[in-house]
């Protein structure tokens, strides 16, 4: 199975495990949250999405064994899911189960045996990785949303520090620019240079290479909103920590905590204040 089918299953397995407890439990609310979070923002926004040059192939005839095994795996879990979702949209569930390849016109969902998965699909590792990806692209899409060029197809420059993670998106290079929106992802070992324009993941860093007068625009603009909120939350926590009432009621932990709080704020903003004079 290609890493996306191994993530899906995986989810699916936890997703089943979780629902069938929350069920179990008469915790209906969680039920049908855990089921609604895994089918669209799971299985829509994200497993859709990737098989779709395969899915795409295969509807223009082009039925090769990577789009084969897309439309059987996804056929596998879409029918999963229905299962999943049938005691809260019982109606429809029904009516597009019934439109599966294969369905038996006199059967019923709610009466046919759902052994869609096993335990032995569980793959934390996959997860693992998936997630990984998910998060370079999130990091890649803020990036453009911030400095607006989302109707662009910039190139990033992406450096990590754990070569596992540079050979996992160097593997998935194309699937990642298309979801990212990039046109080209030179890869690099280590750091990039300080830089306000770089944007920092979970042991991911990533700067788009955009004309530098857009760049630094959309970054000044970033940077000032930054130094607007963190000035904001200074002034809160020091009105706090002039309040004579508060320093002699509260307790001494709190009031540390306080302290520690106006410390990391003040020299968070040391650093967007020396980011914007670079700027300007």
């Amino acid at each position: 199975l290609a890493l996306a089918d191994r993530w899906i299953f995986s989810r699916l397995v936890t997703v089943t495990r979780e629902l069938n407890d929350a069920l179990a439990n008469f915790r209906f609310h969680e039920a049908a949250s855990v089921i609604y979070h895994f089918f669209w923002h799971e299985f829509c926004d994200w497993y859709l999405e990737w098989l779709k040059p395969e899915i795409t192939a295969a509807q223009e005839g082009e039925v090769s064994p990577a789009a084969r095994a897309a439309w059987t795996n996804l056929t596998r879990v879409f029918e999963a899911s229905l299962h999943l979702l049938h005691p809260f949209m019982p109606f429809i569930t029904e009516e597009l189960w019934h439109r599966l390849p294969g369905a038996d016109a006199n059967a019923s969902i709610s009466l046919a045996p759902f052994a869609v998965t096993s335990e032995r699909m569980a793959d934390s590792v996959s997860e693992k990785q998936f997630t990984t990806i998910q998060d370079m692209i999130v990091l890649a899409r803020n990036a453009k949303a911030e400095t607006g060029a989302q109707k662009q197809k910039p190139s990033a420059q992406v450096a990590s520090e754990d070569l596992r993670i540079l050979e996992l998106l160097r593997a998935h290079q194309e699937t990642i620019q298309r979801l990212a929106g990039l046109n080209a992802i030179p890869f690099m070992r280590g750091r990039l240079p300080s830089d306000p324009a770089v944007r920092v993941g979970s042991g991911i860093e990533l700067r788009l290479l955009l004309e530098q007068s857009v760049a630094h625009g959309a970054d000044k603009a970033r940077l000032s909103k930054e130094k607007e909120s963190l000035e904001r939350q200074m002034a809160q926590v020091k009105k706090q920590l002039d309040d004579q009432n508060f320093l002699s009621r509260a307790p001494r932990e709190v009031v540390r905590g306080a302290e520690r709080r106006f410390a990391e704020l003040s020299e968070h903003l040391t650093k967007v204040l020396d980011s914007l004079s670079k700027l300007n």
